[in-house]
């Protein structure tokens, strides 16, 4: 059994660390103030429940929470126990917070055997059977049985005060022999005869009483066994009709009733639905008839937004510029003519007279009818342009229908246009919004149509269950049978109610009480043949009854003639009874012949405790041997007391010498088991084995004394120490050695885990190699070793096994 993994989540100051996969040797490195100490008390808290001891586990306590999380256990076959939900440890593998403090659990650095004489005691009574501690037990039982101390004398503490009540005995018998002989001299003996006549007259009576009381109750024990006969009969049938009652038959009805409703709703919703899914193919085509129309509208927008619009933005705006340059134009074109007919001029002076003026003139001129020409030209090319733009708009438009001669009637065509089109996207959504109106009101309805299906079937369902369940087809065959448990369930009162005026009732359901009258039956079953032939008569009773209180009386004015000599009587069995027993007296109803002057405490005005009947031995019931109460009534019991006293006083003296000499046998015993201990120690045990090979062989062997109850061990020189003399990390080695052989002795063969704080922090470097070395050997055996350590040799002497993937490695990271 090792430990498979682990999770703490929280445990007081300590936070979620996450999960660790454990293997076979695993390292868990922490520093100090990161939670190493708190990590290893939650795993025994997993482990160990609520056992745990702090006497055991010091300061486990410091933190009072149940950790959160969960550690699981895997045994060899791969089965896996999940803790604290399954149990502890020493529900599945019989471990006791002993067993993991003194083997299993390593901490505080502290290899050290809690409790060690008695802890290698029981690990001895558990390997080989023995039982030391239950010998103790025993000497000490047979002690209390004797009723005496170590010492073989008679206790006499504030509980039982047996040595005085012998010492009493003594001086009670002598008291007794004196009596005796002062009754027989004044005639006591005669009263008793005269009483034994009246006991006899009396005895006689009482068995006519008793035949008619025992003929009640023999006709009460007829009459209960025919009604429990019935009712049990009764009982049988309606548990055979169990599954009939009134709610499912109520529940059949209402079933029915719901189908019927449940099925008119769904005819009307079928219906509603037709409608609805006509309504909405309707709407559907028209919608897509809409939307193809509008498919097309929607092109022609976007010709008329994305070409038409920008060329009227455009003529509008060249249209604008043309009016700016109207004037503009005029005056280049009466320039230009002008210039042109002064450019004539010039050349016709230079012609007649040359000269540098005319020259100079005719370019003025002709620069300036060139000038007035180019932006005359460009004027009626600019208008050219803009009627061209028109032309292109109307013959655009003119596809759709929305041309016009001027461009503000196309601007009114597109505005007429847009309208239509928005009036025409209104429809479209409109339509839309119906169509999905009426798609959701058809979700609608066919989901009320499942549900209403549903319920159908539910209710379908139900009812073949209590069809199935009944046997029955039809609510006319159950309503039958359920006419035939009410029968039955009638009967079953009356017979119960019968039952009940015969010997009552108790709490708790009718087998209870069948259970209870079967019992009562029982106990007045031998009146069966009591009193045959013979018929309760009341009036008889009465009668006889009447008769026995006439003797009665009789009896009382013989007791006022004995008063005296019974209160000495009644001081007898009073110090005999405080003698021999413990104090207990006879509750009424002791065995006492009459219901007043019994002596037992029940006294009435009479002074005169009657006698039982003939031979007390028959009367003395509900006490047995030494706690049979002692009746001391009339003279003749005073011999019986004196020998009970004589008998009690014996009894105790035989019982003192079996008891000394039955603990001479167990002392032996005790001695002789007690000396196995050493067998668990010697040369050749595996302790010895550990020991020596963790040490080099500097001790041979580890030895257990008897006398100090403690370990030694012996050096390879032939030295003998005391464990306690041993230097602190050969201290450790030895009980780590203990742990490790133990542990295999305690599981049979079977592996188990070990759970390690810092167990070497006192070896030097040689030795934790040692020590390591020997961890890693008992691994690979199939141990499961988990080392917590916040010291970095420990990291750095493990470091090539984790490099390697031998050793797993892991590090607290949470500081706390």
């Amino acid at each position: 059994m090792r430990i498979r993994e682990f999770s703490i989540t929280r445990y007081g100051p300590l936070a979620d660390a996450g999960r660790f996969q454990l293997a076979g040797f695993n390292l868990i490195f922490g520093k100090n103030e990161y939670g190493k100490t708190l990590t290893i008390d939650a795993i025994l808290r997993f482990l160990l429940g609520r056992n745990i001891k702090p006497r055991e586990f010091e300061r486990i306590e410091r933190v009072t929470e149940t950790p959160e999380g969960y550690l699981i256990l895997e045994d060899q076959e791969g089965g896996q126990i999940k803790l604290p939900e399954r149990g502890t440890v020493e529900d599945f593998m019989g471990l006791t917070p002993a067993d993991c403090r003194n083997i299993f659990v390593i901490r505080d650095s502290d290899l050290s055997i809690y409790n060690e004489s008695g802890f290698y005691a029981e690990m001895t009574d558990r390997l080989t059977g023995l039982r030391t501690k239950e010998i103790s037990l025993i000497k000490e039982g047979l002690r209390r049985i004797g009723g005496i101390t170590p010492s073989g004398m008679f206790v006499d503490n504030r509980e039982e005060k047996l040595k005085t009540r012998i010492e009493n005995a003594g001086r009670l018998a002598v008291r007794i022999e004196e009596m005796s002989k002062r009754a027989k001299a004044g005639g006591f003996d005669e009263f008793e005869f005269q009483w034994e006549m009246l006991s006899e007259a009396k005895a006689a009576v009482s068995q006519k009483i008793k035949d008619l009381e025992d003929a009640r109750k023999r006709e009460r024990l007829e009459a209960g066994e025919n009604a429990l006969e019935n009712l049990k009969g009764s009982l049988a049938n309606i548990r055979r009709l169990i599954a009939y009652d009134h709610d499912d038959k109520q529940f059949w009805r209402d079933c029915e009733k719901d189908i019927q409703r449940y099925g008119r709703e769904k005819e009307e919703m079928l219906k509603d639905l037709a409608m609805k899914r006509q309504g909405f193919k309707e709407t559907n085509d028209k919608l897509d008839l809409k939307e193809r129309d509008f498919i097309i509208l929607e092109e022609r927008k976007k010709i008329v937004d994305e070409e038409i619009r920008p060329q009227i933005k455009n003529y509008e705006r060249d249209r604008e510029r043309l009016a700016g340059l109207e004037k503009k134009a005029a005056f280049f074109s009466a320039t230009g003519k002008i210039s042109v007919i002064l450019f004539g001029l010039s050349l016709l002076g230079i012609f007649l007279m040359p000269s540098p003026f005319f020259y100079i003139l005719s370019i003025i001129f002709i620069t300036m009818a060139a000038v007035s020409s180019i932006f005359v030209f460009w004027f009626v090319s600019l208008r050219a342009d803009v009627s061209s733009t028109l032309e292109r708009i109307n013959l655009t438009l003119s596809r759709f229908g929305l041309e016009s001669d001027s461009i503000e009637g196309i601007n009114l065509n597109i505005q007429g246009f847009g309208e239509m089109y928005s009036i025409e996207a209104g429809v479209l959504k409109r339509l839309g919004i119906e169509r999905d109106g009426a798609g959701n009101e058809i979700k609608r309805l066919e989901g009320m149509v499942s549900r209403i299906e549903k319920r159908i079937n539910d209710i379908r369902d139900r009812l073949a269950g209590l069809r199935k369940k009944s046997g029955e087809d039809t609510l006319e065959g159950y309503s039958g049978k359920l006419e035939e448990k009410k029968g039955y369930e009638e009967a079953l009162r009356e017979n119960k109610m019968l039952l009940e005026s015969l010997f009552g009732s108790r709490p708790g359901t009718i087998e209870d009480n069948i259970s209870y009258w079967a019992d009562e039956i029982r106990g007045i079953g031998f009146f069966r043949d009591k009193a045959i032939g013979i018929k309760y008569d009341e009036n008889a009773l009465s009668k006889l009854k009447d008769e026995e209180g006439s003797i009665k009386e009789k009896v009382e004015e013989l007791g006022v003639k004995i008063t005296h000599f019974k209160k000495d009587l009644d001081e007898i069995e009073r110090e005999a009874n405080k003698i021999i027993q413990t104090g207990s007296e006879p509750e009424h109803g002791h065995g006492c012949e009459y219901e007043y002057g019994c002596g037992h405490g029940h006294r009435n005005e009479t002074p005169m405790n009657l006698r039982f009947t003939k031979g007390n031995e028959n009367t003395r019931r509900g006490f047995s041997d030494e706690n049979e109460y002692i009746f001391c009534r009339m003279y003749d019991d005073l011999i019986h007391v004196r020998n009970r006293l004589s008998g009690f006083v014996m009894e105790r003296e035989k019982s003192r010498e079996a008891v000394l000499n039955a603990i001479s046998i167990f002392e032996e015993i005790e001695t002789e088991e007690k000396g196995k201990i050493i067998d668990l120690f010697g040369k050749d045990s595996n302790i010895s084995h550990y020991f020596k090979g963790i040490t080099d062989g500097l001790y041979d062997e580890v030895l257990f004394s008897q006398e100090t109850s403690k370990i030694e061990v012996k050096r390879k020189d032939g030295v003998i120490l005391d464990a306690g003399k041993l230097s602190g990390g050969a201290y450790d080695q030895l009980y780590l050695s203990v742990r490790i052989a133990l542990g295999e002795k305690l599981l049979k063969g079977e592996k188990g885990f070990f759970i390690m704080d810092d167990p070497f922090i006192k070896s030097d470097a040689e030795r934790l190699q040692n020590q390591i070395r020997m961890l890693d050997t008992i691994s690979k055996s199939g141990w499961q070793v988990i080392y917590f350590s916040a010291k970095e040799e420990i990291i750095a002497a493990l470091n090539e096994k984790i490099k390697a993937g031998l050793v797993s490695y892991n590090v607290l990271k949470i500081q706390i």
